[in-house]
């Protein structure tokens, strides 16, 4: 199958990243490429026993369109990759097909949720806002004790961000804008690996100059 390997910075040693592409934003991959990782994209359907066969620091498996049930050839790709015990981190479609694979359902939305000013986050918590782009959503009622529910969006309280509470697997339905995808590992997960917390150094030190201490 076809891959797509930019030319990322200098950075020792470069973290290596399996992106699935389900229909990807190409701004993801510079922005992964800008925090000193080796990105190696393949297509959707693509077998779990070849993405391993790369050795990753993490996979990342994209945003996309459609209905994530019918991935049927990804869900059960994605549910051997959790086997892995490599750091996997989905957005929009991957969010939804990593719910599926942790054994979860999805629901179409009366509406969907589009554009900005989408607030996540949960009750009486810190609230982002945020963009948004997804006809589906994951039923919280389908998931089991092993997953926590990071974030909602509070407009019908949907699940909008999940992670495993003692596996390296996480998640978010929030459209990654330029520093987002990273932003959104930092308030999901305090406790990453430190594969995925080289990723996020770049907006991390941002904010410090900024003055804000996360």
């Amino acid at each position: 199958m076809a891959v797509w390997i930019p030319t990322p910075p200098q950075a020792d040693p470069p973290l290596l990243v399996v992106a699935m592409d389900f229909g990807m934003k190409r701004n993801i991959l510079r922005r992964l490429s800008s925090y000193g990782c080796r990105v190696i994209v393949v297509p959707a359907q693509t077998p779990a026993e070849e993405i391993v066969s790369y050795n990753p620091d993490g996979i990342f498996l994209s945003n996309g369109p459609g209905d994530p049930a019918a991935a049927i050839h990804d869900i059960p790709a994605v549910g051997s990759l959790l086997k892995s015990g490599k750091p996997i981190f989905g957005i929009c479609m991957g969010h939804q097909i990593l719910g599926l694979a942790l054994g979860s359902t999805t629901f179409k939305l009366k509406f969907g949720h589009r554009g900005l000013n989408q607030p996540s986050g949960l009750p009486n918590r810190q609230v982002e806002i945020t963009s948004q782009n997804h006809g589906f959503a994951i039923d919280p009622n389908s998931l089991d004790g092993t997953v926590e529910i990071t974030h909602l969006n509070l407009n019908d309280s949907t699940v909008a961000g999940l992670r495993h509470r003692s596996l390296p697997f996480f998640q978010s339905s929030i459209i990654q804008k330029p520093v987002l995808v990273p932003m959104m590992l930092i308030i999901c997960l305090p406790n990453l690996s430190k594969s995925w917390k080289r990723i996020v150094d770049f907006p991390i030190n941002l904010l410090r100059k900024l003055g804000r201490d996360w």
